[in-house]
């Protein structure tokens, strides 16, 4: 028979996987410059190069109001992954005995603990880079997967050797910080907004995204890197054990002005880092934190400090907790730190984004921001309350939230503070979950009038008079007993009753008058006639008066012309002419000549009539 054929080869055994790659080895100096001005992964001694990176890609994420910029750079350059050295979580583990004694009302960080005498050798126990000591993802040491002011206020510290930072070595290529995230570059054009991916980030430090749904990112990670714990780190990704706390922010409308307003925001708290997405205004400008003192409360136009510099732009102040209570400038400068602008001196606002930090961190003292908001900004700075364009470019920076709607409406309001803001404080990492849009202050009820004395009692009334008792019914009689059927016979009458007395009969009325009254109108008609009698009477008295004054008169001019006639009479034969004279003149007078002779005088007066 023919030979057998030989048994066939057992078939290849696949190749071995692909190794993880392997975790980065970050150091606080990584990049230089090519001669392009390009940046390369070469140490270079300092941290110029690091510092410029940082700087523009928080700029441009500001104005994109995403972090694609970041994300989508690490498939060319997956090194800039070690730029990502902070979070809010960083040195949030350093005095975690004192969280339950946590007290928000705190002025500074002596209040909580004295972090000068316990932080001295922190940096040889808790990480003072990426999340801290209990965020660590894959057993690695990593940031918050974006570029923003904690990132800045770390690598600051640093420069400017603050606590902890002292203790690390002078060589910044010596000094490790961070080891990468595995799924950071996955995120690139995944349309999540900016506060969207701080929402997520509160509750999971190791989040991948608020759109990273496993099916969707399983499918886009190549097929050489899907492995179980990509697939667990999906899954387990809303159960961060680590969620952050929730920050207390209030936004009050603080003074009110014809070109615009004032707002205070607040933190509870002690915050040495604080970053707030705004809505209702933002620029493309980098606005300055101004060192003048904050307004008073609805302060006026004429008050020192109350109007901004320019009434047309932005501008953001501060105010330390410890000024309110008179501690002294002095005393405040020695022991709170320098409150700055967290990214440049001239930039503490840029898009919707205000950013503030404080150096040292272990000098930490509470402080409130100020912010104006003018009505109608400038060129390159937008407000809601301006024009429909200001509207169209808040909505693409971010800055409307909660407000597209009103946007939309037409319906403008106060700014408001965006949740998945979030700041870094002593006891951990603190986010805002809620909108906290701007409110006015309650003014206090006026006070109430004195209440009247109390009215003297009343005095009693007089006794009714009691109507006269009605005459008592006699009892009916009792009824006949029945008769027989066969003899009927009809009851007797029954006796009547004694009908009562009529009520005295009411007074009548005559002419709508009850008799023995005098009627209004008889009154006022009598009162009329004697009026006019009066009046009749003083004119005939008048009347009378003024006759008898004439004839008075007529009396003293008649005498006068006799007694000038008295020399004619005295002379002989003038007699009958005088007496002819006085007949002719008065001819009503009776002229009585007492004696014709010329010794004989003539009366001094003449007769009545």
């Amino acid at each position: 028979p023919p030979p057998s054929p030989p048994p066939s080869p057992p078939p290849p055994s696949p190749p071995p996987p692909s190794p993880p790659p392997m975790p980065l080895e970050c150091t606080l100096d990584f990049l230089s410059s090519n001669l392009y001005g390009h940046p390369v992964p070469i140490k270079d001694g300092h941290l110029v190069m690091e510092f410029v990176q940082m700087e523009g890609l928080l700029r441009d994420q500001a104005l994109a109001n995403s972090y694609d910029p970041f994300t989508c750079s690490l498939d060319e350059q997956p090194f800039f992954e070690c730029l990502d050295i902070g979070s809010a979580r960083t040195l949030g583990k350093t005095i975690n005995s004192s969280i339950d004694h946590y007290n928000e009302d705190a002025l500074d960080m002596s209040d909580v603990i004295d972090l000068e005498s316990t932080i001295a050798n922190m940096s040889e126990i808790f990480p003072v880079f990426g999340g801290g000591s209990s965020s660590q993802c894959s057993n690695k040491t990593v940031g918050d997967g974006v570029i923003n002011v904690f990132d800045i206020a770390v690598i600051m510290w640093y420069q400017f050797k603050s606590e902890p930072y002292n203790r690390l070595p002078n060589d910044p290529s010596s000094v490790e910080t961070v080891h990468g995230r595995d799924e950071t570059q996955y995120r690139c054009s995944t349309n999540e907004t900016r506060t969207q991916y701080h929402l997520a980030l509160g509750r999971s430090h190791c989040t991948l995204g608020p759109h990273a749904e496993p099916f969707r990112m399983l499918s886009e990670v190549p097929a050489s890197r899907v492995t179980l714990r990509n697939a667990q780190t999906l899954r387990s990704i809303s159960n961060g054990p680590d969620n952050m706390r929730e920050m207390d922010v209030n936004v009050l409308v603080w003074a009110e002005h014809q070109g615009g307003k004032w707002y205070r925001i607040s933190c509870g708290g002690i915050q040495t880092v604080v970053e707030l997405f705004l809505t209702g205004v933002a620029s493309e400008l980098d606005i300055p934190l101004s060192p003048l003192p904050a307004p008073d409360y609805e302060c006026a136009d004429s008050t020192k400090g109350c109007v901004p510099l320019k009434e047309d732009s932005i501008e953001v102040r501060f105010q330390r907790r410890l000024e309110l209570v008179d501690f002294g400038a002095e005393r405040i400068r020695d022991r709170c730190a320098a409150i700055v602008a967290g990214v440049q001196p001239f930039s503490t606002m840029l898009g919707n984004t205000i950013a503030v930090r404080q150096q040292p961190p272990s000098r930490a003292c509470a402080f409130d921001l100020f912010l104006w908001v003018p009505d109608f900004p400038q060129p390159g700075q937008f407000s809601i309350s301006h024009t429909q364009y200001d509207a169209v470019r808040l909505a693409q920076l971010g800055a409307v939230g909660t407000q597209r709607r009103r946007l939309q409406e037409h319906q403008y309001s106060d700014p408001c503070v965006l949740a998945g803001s979030s700041s870094m404080s002593a006891v951990g990492g603190l986010i805002l979950t809620q909108t906290a849009c701007a409110k006015r202050r309650s003014s206090p009820p006026p006070p109430l009038p004195p209440s009247p004395p109390p009215a003297p009692p009343a005095p009693p009334a007089p006794p009714t008079p009691l109507a006269p008792p009605a005459p008592p019914v006699p009892p009916a009689p009792p009824a006949p007993p029945a008769l027989p059927p066969r003899r009927p016979q009809e009851a007797p009458a029954p006796t009547p009753l004694p009908t009562p007395p009529p009520p005295p009969s009411p007074p009548i009325a005559i002419n709508g008058t009850i008799a023995g009254q005098v009627p209004s109108t008889t009154s006022s008609l009598l009162f009329i006639v004697v009026f006019v009698l009066i009046l009749v009477l003083c004119c005939c008295i008048s009347v009378i008066c003024l006759c008898c004054f004439a004839r008075g008169k007529l009396r003293i001019r008649t005498a006068s012309k006799n007694f000038t006639s008295q020399e004619t009479l005295s002379k002989p034969g003038a007699t009958e002419t005088l007496a002819d004279i006085l007949i002719h003149r008065n001819r009503r007078t009776a002229v009585q000549v007492v004696s014709k002779t010329p010794d004989t005088p003539l009366p001094s007066c003449i007769g009545m009539p």
